[in-house]
């Protein structure tokens, strides 16, 4: 009779393990479809959150993109780590040397994730190491790479998960999704009549722009601008002063670009500010094409006068001109014409007695007037860009 209610009781044992492994899938903790905040173990300052193109970590904020999701993969414990806000991933924990800050992307990339379960682990048994699944992973000893908190830089960066290195050790607790996007810069009605641009941050990425141009049929645009770049420049933002374009309002005009250094990550994006108030109120986005084209119309109620064009070419999934980038920011000065057409003045005569014409006036790309037989570097004079 004992031996009976023994196998009876061993057979429910293996009855129900059985139906955890099935109805799980090797995917206990955390659950599908939820949304998660990871932090350091123990430490309220280490929330991890995209900030543009990389994992940093700050105290709980719902102004940061803070919030996760794990998609499952085919294997047991292994999940896909999913930005809820701009739907990047991380990316992988194998990086070419230890503490270097680890990525976002678009890319999704296997990690494993598990509770540290070894008997030396002390007061960090039960945390959790997230490592991509790219490498051997032990946690019995260094060698195996996971998310690491760089406490001193406020980063997440790639460092050794053996059991008793408590910075490579999370916490993955569930939470609601509250996430508010942070509120956008307010102009002034001051900088707006001056036309004052706000500059983005960020830093210098690996894809730049290799040429750009403004063409155009004649009537349409008076001044090509034709950009070339043989190397990336030295910094991320570049004010383009030593070529410029012009247009007219209501015409049609063909902006061309090509690209070097592009993954799968950036994009491209111009934007434009036709009332010349500083804030770009319009944009065309080539997405990730390394090369393309597009016909732009001026708004026929365009400012007369000197304007921009930016162009951004950015990996952070950050989409607004004013946005930090990672990769490079382009703005190009525009003058908007209303009229091409240029109505000769017969019989002028200069000051010192000589023949004149009325379009012999200079004037430098920014729009000063400016004495062609002295003046250094690019001008306008009848209509034809020079280089002195």
């Amino acid at each position: 009779m004992k031996l009976k209610k023994t196998l009876l009781l061993t057979a429910a044992m293996i009855f129900t393990c059985s139906t955890t492994t099935l109805a799980d899938d090797g995917h206990t903790f955390p659950e599908k479809g939820k949304v998660y905040v990871i932090h350091r173990n123990n430490d309220n300052n280490s929330y991890i959150y995209e900030n543009g193109s990389a994992l940093n970590t700050a105290p709980k904020t719902n102004t940061n993109k803070q919030y996760w999701q794990f998609v499952p993969t085919e294997k047991a414990n292994c999940y896909y780590i999913q930005n809820v806000t701009s739907k990047r991933y991380v990316q992988s924990s194998k990086t070419p040397g230890e503490s270097q800050q680890i990525k976002v992307g678009n890319t999704p990339v296997e990690f494993e994730i598990k509770p540290n379960t070894n008997d030396g682990a002390g007061a960090l048994k039960g945390f959790y190491y997230l490592c991509s699944t790219d490498q051997t992973i032990d946690n019995s000893k260094d060698g195996t790479l996971g998310l690491n908190y760089a406490s001193a830089q406020g980063q997440v960066v790639a460092y050794h998960i053996r059991y008793n290195r408590g910075n490579s050790y999370w916490d993955i607790q569930e939470s609601a999704y509250d996430y508010e996007a942070p509120a956008p810069i307010e102009r002034s009605e001051y900088c707006k009549s001056l036309g004052i641009y706000v500059l983005p941050c960020g830093d210098k990425g690996a894809a730049y722009l290799k040429s750009l141009s403004i063409t155009g049929e004649k009537g349409n645009v008076t001044n090509a601008l034709n950009y070339t770049a043989s190397a990336q420049s030295a910094n991320y933002y570049n004010m383009v002063r030593t070529d410029s374009a012009e247009v007219i309002k209501g015409k049609t005009f063909n902006l061309k670009y090509e690209a070097e250094g592009m993954t799968s990550d950036y994009t491209i994006t111009a934007y434009f500010d036709w009332d010349k108030d500083g804030v770009f109120e319009s944009k065309h986005e080539f997405l990730n094409n390394k090369s393309g084209s597009a016909e732009i119309t001026v708004p026929a109620e365009a400012a007369e006068g000197k304007s921009r064009m930016r162009i951004r070419v950015n990996d952070n999934g950050l989409d607004d001109a004013d946005d930090d980038v990672n990769g490079a920011t382009y703005d190009f000065q525009i003058f908007v014409t209303n009229d091409p057409t240029v109505t000769k003045v017969n019989d002028i005569v200069a000051n010192n007695g000589t023949d004149a014409t009325a379009s012999s006036a200079a004037y430098s790309i920014d729009g000063r007037r400016v004495n062609p037989k002295t003046h250094k570097g690019a001008y306008i004079q009848n209509r034809q860009k020079k280089i002195k």
